[in-house]
């Protein structure tokens, strides 16, 4: 199927992150210099148009992204037209093919399936592995008719800690990881650094996009912790050594995108700075070594708002966009995006 072709692809968010979700979709869009036209968003809801590869990219990447489809039409008649265009394009329409048609429209089955059988004379089901499964939704007073395109959302939660050799209390979880990665705007082969790295929870999910990945901590044990959380889950070595985040070890510019959690807290105090001193030394030495045009992903305590907002301006950083997210009813962080102008 030709990737330079449009097709409209249909997207359901987490609800209560769509916001959040839109920001990721379009931090992704931007990092593959995409070309895509919004046709609609609404609270869960995103319909967009551009072509088939980055479709698949996108639900591959994001993590607050719940279900992606190829959307063929809205009517059986006009789903048809489009199937018929999708295999001329792919293959050819003589050859046999097997599908499937899920729906909660048991009447819709029916009609669908007879239409498929009477346009392509060698289709047939298969309800167990289908080479185009079908799904037909009804939003509202709207109907979708879609081709299922695969979401990462169920590899991401592999990753989650329950599942990773060392995860000290407080890891962050595998889908905000990946958020924060995706909010950077990084891309396959980008070197990311994450100056706070832990136990390596967002230095897995850059790796896993492709990115090449280094770490800092000042805590050994952490370091050791992340280096075995690469070798059991990735089977690849962790670039990650024990390093103070107020002196990083790197050039100047020589850094694509950095994501990360600092401290909080007695953490903060644990390694000799309150948190203010902390995040200024720490945001210094991130605007010294990213490079021109890159980004800047990291987390903080809400009520840090006023005074890194301050602080961001002071340094010279430009902001894309800051947003709360609660964790818990004890835990709201303030996730922030930047960018070297």
């Amino acid at each position: 199927m030709p990737i330079n072709s449009n097709h409209r692809i249909l997207i359901f968010t987490i609800k209560n992150k769509h916001p959040i979700a839109l920001e990721e979709i379009k931090a992704i869009l931007e990092s593959l210099r995409a070309q895509v036209k919004f046709d609609r968003i609404e609270r869960g809801l995103v319909l967009l148009k551009t072509d088939l590869k980055t479709a698949l990219i996108l639900s591959q990447r994001a993590s607050l992204i719940k279900y992606v489809g190829l959307l063929l039409g809205s009517t059986c008649d006009e789903a048809i037209e489009k199937l018929v265009k999708l295999i001329k394009e792919a293959a050819n329409e003589s050859l046999p093919f097997s599908f499937s048609i899920l729906t909660s429209d048991f009447s819709k089955i029916d009609e669908m399936a007879s239409k498929i059988r009477r346009v392509f004379r060698n289709s047939y089901v298969n309800l167990d592995n289908p080479l185009i499964p079908i799904e037909i939704m009804k939003l509202e007073e709207n109907s979708f008719i879609l081709i299922p395109l695969r979401s990462s959302r169920l590899d991401i939660t592999r990753y989650q800690p329950q599942y990773r050799p060392y995860a000290p209390s407080a890891t962050m979880d595998a889908e905000i990881s990946r958020l924060i990665v995706n909010l950077t705007r990084c891309n396959y082969a980008d070197i990311f650094l994450d100056p706070f790295c832990g136990s390596g929870s967002i230095l897995l999910e850059a790796s896993r996009i492709g990115c090449y990945t280094l770490g800092l901590d000042i805590n050994p044990r952490l370091v050791y912790g992340a280096q075995f959380n690469f070798q059991s889950l990735l089977h690849d070595d962790a670039n990650v050594v024990i390093g103070d985040a107020s002196r990083m070890p790197f050039q100047d510019d020589s850094i694509d995108a950095i994501g990360t959690d600092p401290p909080y807290g007695r953490s903060a105090l644990v390694i000799g700075k309150n948190l203010k001193d902390l995040y200024r030394a720490f945001l210094q030495e991130s605007y010294r070594v990213l490079r021109r045009r890159k980004h800047i992903c990291f987390c903080a305590p809400l009520e840090m708002r006023d005074y890194l907002n301050s602080l961001i301006r002071e340094i010279g950083f430009e902001k894309r966009t800051q947003f709360a997210m609660k964790v818990h009813k004890g835990l709201t962080r303030l996730i922030t995006v930047l960018f070297v102008p």
